[in-house]
């Protein structure tokens, strides 16, 4: 069964995007353009894991991974951010995670997303 992942961003070529990508490599994907219907669509649809953009309107990136880390339902899910806010030195001061979350500085090639996915997916307990 294909693995499902829920993409996260306002900005609609992005997730464009990543669905093409992702689709082509076996993934079912599901989106959602802001914070609050990326609550509603993990509640409906429970995905494998959580491609999400930090900057969105009605609620950023970091309080959704809040808000799933708070439930128990959900503190497990992998998330990986999506994120131009990540210069090129704070990715070697700082790794490769924000706040225990991994993350994957834009703009991303094909096989470091597909690599991060599956690193996220492998560390997952769940």
């Amino acid at each position: 069964m294909a693995k499902k992942i829920l993409v996260v961003d306002d900005e609609s070529r992005i997730v464009d995007l990543v669905t093409s990508m992702l689709s082509k490599h076996g993934y079912d994907v599901v989106s959602a353009s802001d914070g609050v219907e990326a609550l509603e669509q993990v509640k409906d649809l429970k995905p494998d894991l959580v491609l999400l953009d930090i900057m969105m309107p009605k609620m950023d990136g970091t309080t959704v991974a809040e808000e799933l880390r708070s439930r128990r339902d959900t503190e497990n899910l992998p998330v990986v951010f999506l994120t131009s806010l990540v210069e090129d030195a704070e990715l070697q001061q700082e790794g490769d995670e924000i706040g225990g979350h991994l993350f994957l500085a834009k703009p991303f090639n094909l096989p470091d997303l597909l690599s991060i996915i599956d690193r996220a997916l492998r560390r997952s307990v769940h």
